[in-house]
């Protein structure tokens, strides 16, 4: 028997996942269920669950930060993303080896039930096993998340990426291409994009400056500029046009 927490903000989602799991009453004796990220932090700690049923946009805490929290003293837990972000394809990236699953709302009966059960093989010892991956890829995996994971730095460059992976930077050049299609200075103006987007539509308290600093700009008017070059409205447009 094992245990399954679901985080999620909306009790009727939270409501429905439980139905949804109703097929797999005989193999859970404990559904969990938290109503924000730290909850579910509390709770993981508490009930010791195998698997985690985790929504992106949650309270206190996101499933983001909450899943890199996790990550730090419990690199095996499964985790599944449930979420209605289709669009945010850079958070998708930045969990792709990190989670075991990414799931769109509204959920898909079929897709549900097919991982659950996948997840529960790999419990048992019956996941698929898979070829390791050779150097090459484990270092293009390696950069976009560094890059990810780095993207207040405003030092962040091809000299200090190249530096920290001992590679030369024709050499890098080619990777970032191969790997995101964009040169590094377009890839990394659209993930500081995608992460500004986010940040205006989830997170009311932040100042624009706030959102400016935590997308790598340590200036707020050239973040405006480049904000607005890249959707073609300013921030402050941006965030009134989605309240």
């Amino acid at each position: 028997m094992y245990k399954i927490l679901i985080a999620d903000d909306e009790s009727i989602i939270r409501n429905n996942i439980e139905n949804l799991l109703h097929p797999f009453s005989q193999i859970f004796d404990t559904i969990i269920t938290a109503e924000d990220g730290l909850d579910a932090l509390f709770k993981i700690k508490e009930f010791s669950p195998q698997i985690v049923l985790f929504d992106i946009n949650m309270p206190f805490l996101n499933g983001l930060d909450a899943i890199k929290k996790i990550r730090q003293s419990d690199p095996e837990l499964i985790i599944i993303i449930i979420s209605g972000y289709s669009k945010f394809e850079y958070a998708k990236e930045a969990i792709a080896n990190q989670v075991f699953s990414y799931m769109l709302k509204p959920i898909n009966e079929i897709e549900f039930n097919s991982t659950i059960q996948s997840a529960l093989d790999c419990l048992e010892g019956k996941c698929a096993k898979t070829k390791p991956k050779k150097k090459s890829q484990t270092t293009e995996n390696q950069v976009i998340n560094y890059l990810i994971n780095h993207l207040s730095d405003t030092n962040l460059n091809v000299n200090t990426v190249c530096s920290h992976f001992h590679l030369s930077c024709s050499s890098f050049a080619r990777l970032i291409k191969k790997q995101t299609g964009y040169h590094f200075t377009d890839y990394l103006t659209k993930i500081r994009m995608e992460n500004a987007t986010h940040l205006l539509e989830n997170n009311d308290e932040l100042s624009i400056k706030e959102i400016s600093a935590q997308s790598g700009y340590s200036n707020q008017h050239y973040f405006s500029r480049a904000f607005k070059n890249y959707t073609g409205v300013s921030p402050k447009q941006y965030k009134n046009s989605i309240c």
